[in-house]
């Protein structure tokens, strides 16, 4: 269980900590959802959008939703609660390998 945990947390800290995700999250928060909007917005090529929202999506940070013959992406709303529980978590792992 503490594993899952683990690997859990290590995978929603890498999906945010990289420029060119903060720069995807910042286009998401301004209500730009699909790859091309994204990719015009930040003025990275569409493949490498493609590629970071899928860690992100994998990571759970951000979730994806096919509408007609788009998929539009959007945060996860509870995405500030994953990582105050995972911060949680990491407190919890400190304190028991003292």
């Amino acid at each position: 269980m503490r594993t899952s945990r683990i690997d859990n947390l290590v995978k929603i800290f890498r999906a945010l900590a990289n420029k060119k995700r903060l720069q995807i999250i910042r286009a998401l928060a301004a209500d730009i959802t699909t790859i091309n909007q994204i990719s015009d917005y930040t003025g990275l090529p569409y493949k490498t959008v493609e590629r970071h929202l899928k860690i992100m999506v994998g990571a759970g940070v951000a979730k994806e939703e096919r509408i007609r013959q788009f998929t539009h992406f959007k945060m996860n709303n509870s995405v500030s609660g994953i990582v105050n529980e995972q911060l949680a978590t990491i407190l919890d792992i400190a304190k028991s390998a003292r």
